[in-house]
């Protein structure tokens, strides 16, 4: 005969397992609200100003005599403590005689209040009370997420797009790799496989807070390689000319990281100049520049060639360092 230590042990054992068959039970409930397929629960930005939209399963058990109730109680449970929140007060469910099966599933909705502040993953979940005694059910839980901060850059003081072909960009490359070959700056994100990148070109720098969206000339997925190839009728749209590119991430979420700093293209298009002739230096007629010479500024004349345009940039060599780069334009006659 088994001890009262081993009746009671087995007591605990049976209740254990009812538990477990009442958690088991019920349906875990569905966030309406949350992005379909992820495993997180991601909620998508644009959905975080108002309550959550979620839906109750039918449960079984409903009260088989009229006037009886089940009690409804929503809880969550955030990352920062183990307890677990009841949302609202509880709820008098009327049995099937009020309200038929098919009325189900209850739309319900978790409160703006209980995550406005919030960042980060909490669980949901449902408690149904037995109609005839108190015994509760606890439905399984399920992730919500909530995601407000974009992609982080890496190293944001060197966040530039890398323009493999360097330094120039011509024709031949551009048929060549069929456009840009651009590798984006890498960055810190949960969900990379999701991230979209956003490229923009322009002639010009754009400043830090301007709305850049006309420029954009890439919208998609990032690839794990982080590649981006910007179409060669983006760079010919400018012509010969320094150009500047660059890129927005933007997370599943929908949050959008900063501007990358702006990446310097310098673009050569057509047939390069030849036979360029030597230039001159007039005040160095005589061979010599003394320092009466050098009191005045010493110029540099370089000879007619076809072909240019006023793009086209000119850069002089004195001895061994060579002078900063100046457009054709800016030297000639107006």
């Amino acid at each position: 005969m088994a001890s009262s230590f081993e009746r009671l042990t087995a007591e605990q054992v049976r209740d254990n397992y009812r538990e477990q068959f009442f958690v088991a039970e019920l349906v875990a409930p569905t966030i309406v609200d949350a992005m379909a397929g992820d495993p997180d629960g991601l909620i998508h930005k644009d959905k975080l100003g108002a309550g959550l939209n979620l839906t109750i399963p039918l449960w079984s058990e409903r009260p088989p005599v009229p006037r009886q109730f089940n009690v409804l109680t929503l809880e969550c449970q955030l990352s920062s403590s183990p307890e677990w929140v009841r949302i609202g007060a509880p709820e008098d469910i009327p049995g099937p005689d009020l309200l038929p099966d098919d009325r189900f599933p209850l739309e319900r909705t978790i409160p703006l209040d209980i995550f406005k502040d919030y960042e980060g993953k909490f669980q949901f979940r449902y408690r149904v009370k037995n109609w005839n005694d108190n015994s509760e059910r606890e439905s399984p839980e399920v992730p919500v997420t909530i995601d407000r901060t974009g992609p982080l850059r890496v190293d944001p003081e060197h966040a530039v797009i890398d323009i493999v072909e360097k330094p120039v960009i011509t024709d031949a490359v551009l048929d060549r790799d069929n456009g840009v070959s651009c590798v984006i700056p890498d960055f810190i994100e949960a969900k990379r496989d999701a991230v979209w990148v956003l490229v923009a070109w322009l002639d010009r720098v754009p400043l830090p807070t301007e709305d850049i969206t006309q420029f954009v000339v890439h919208n998609g997925l990032l690839a794990t390689d982080r590649k981006v190839l910007v179409s060669p009728d983006v760079v010919r749209r400018y012509g010969s000319k320094t150009q500047y590119a660059v890129a927005f991430l933007v997370d599943k979420a929908g949050n959008r990281g900063e501007m990358s700093l702006p990446a310097t293209v310098q673009v050569a298009l057509g047939t390069l100049p030849s036979a360029l002739q030597r230039c001159t230096v007039p005040l160095a007629a005589d061979g010599v520049i003394d320092r009466a010479d050098a009191a005045f500024p010493t110029k540099v004349h370089i000879p007619s060639y076809a072909g240019f345009t006023n793009e086209d940039g000119i850069v002089v060599r004195w001895g061994a360092k060579d002078l900063a780069r100046t457009s054709v334009g800016a030297h000639l006659p107006h």
